[in-house]
């Protein structure tokens, strides 16, 4: 088989793995009840959570594409798919409770290659009671799937992980702090500080290259460099949600 004919074979499997994994290959996202630390499941809660404001600075999403079709920036449909996720994971609460879990994604980078996904979000999150800020939290999440064969890991995969991973620690921690628990332990794939995030990602990427001189001139003029360093963290980080300022401008919810 000549290199055209591999490399057009490559697309032909790309698209067959499309229509086989729907729209997860360009990132969509979907929500699911997250199981929450078995401590809040056997302690009286007293105060149950509604979920107010969810929503995302109007940057947060950043792609990097390396040797890749520049898919699955992070947008309004993922926002949903966070607050979703909440209200499927937190226990019911009527719209009278005073208690109100308010969410800020900062920033949810993606570095990805046809072969490998790797994303970062920063969360901002407080619980308020009535009008009194109880307690806030900045973390990071962070997801590397490691080399799977053709993308067999979707980018929409590798998102949800890292929107369920925070999800469950915005739960978690929001209900500990309504009925004044022990604060629970961090859930898998969040951390508390960028740099613990950070390491757990790699530092350069390198998509797979089709086989063959010509087939591979062709990959690189539609898809771009095939590998780089990666930049899932942005140069600045954002400062940390001003809640007090922020929820005066907010529509109540």
């Amino acid at each position: 088989m000549s290199s055209a004919c591999r490399f057009v074979s490559y697309i032909a499997a790309a698209i067959a793995l499309a229509l086989l994994t729907g729209c997860g290959i360009t990132g969509g996202t979907s929500a699911r009840k997250v199981m929450l630390n078995p401590s809040l499941g056997t302690a009286t809660l007293n105060q149950p959570v509604r979920i107010g404001n969810v929503v995302a600075r109007s940057d947060a999403g950043v792609n990097q594409a390396i040797g890749a079709y520049n898919w699955g920036k992070f947008d309004d449909a993922d926002i949903a798919t966070l607050r979703k996720t909440l209200e499927l994971s937190l226990p019911s609460a009527p719209s009278s409770s005073t208690h109100t879990v308010h969410v800020v994604a900062q920033h949810f980078g993606l570095s990805y290659t046809n072969n490998r996904v790797t994303c970062l979000g920063i969360f901002d999150w407080c619980v308020t009671d009535g009008a009194k800020i109880l307690a806030s939290e900045r973390f990071y999440a962070a997801y590397d799937s490691g080399d799977k064969f053709l993308g067999t890991e979707t980018l929409g995969m590798a998102k949800n992980r890292v929107l369920h991973a925070a999800a469950e620690r915005i739960a978690e921690r929001s209900l500990a702090v309504a009925n004044t628990l022990p604060r629970p332990p961090a859930p898998r794939l969040t951390f508390d500080d960028p740099e613990t995030a950070n390491a757990t990602m790699p530092s350069h990427l390198k998509a797979v290259g089709s086989p063959g001189l010509v087939a591979a001139a062709v990959q690189q003029t539609m898809l771009g460099e095939m590998e780089a360093d990666t930049h899932l963290l942005p140069e600045h980080i954002p400062p940390q949600t001003d809640w007090q300022a922020l929820l005066t401008k907010l529509p109540p919810r």
